[in-house]
């Protein structure tokens, strides 16, 4: 039984193996290192315009003071 489970995979693989050296496979990679790029370029966009509107009128910094003013009072409340 083992065999013919071995047998079955040495053939998937033979016929994977062909069908890949066909060309398809290059294709294949060449379009996951576009996909790859793409997204590569949106997220460097992202984070780009993400930290042009962070440091625009010290959003960032009033973010984080909206932050710590919250904790304060949460925790000067917990204090009670």
């Amino acid at each position: 039984m083992f065999d013919e489970i071995l047998v079955l995979l040495g053939k998937i693989t033979t016929a994977w193996t062909n069908a890949w050296n066909t060309g398809v496979g290059v294709s294949i990679i060449e379009h996951i290192l576009h996909i790859i790029t793409n997204i590569n370029n949106t997220i460097g966009a992202l984070a780009k315009n993400f930290g042009n509107a962070w440091d625009k009128a010290s959003i960032g910094q009033k973010i984080f003071e909206d932050i710590d003013g919250l904790a304060d009072i949460i925790l000067g409340t917990l204090m009670i």
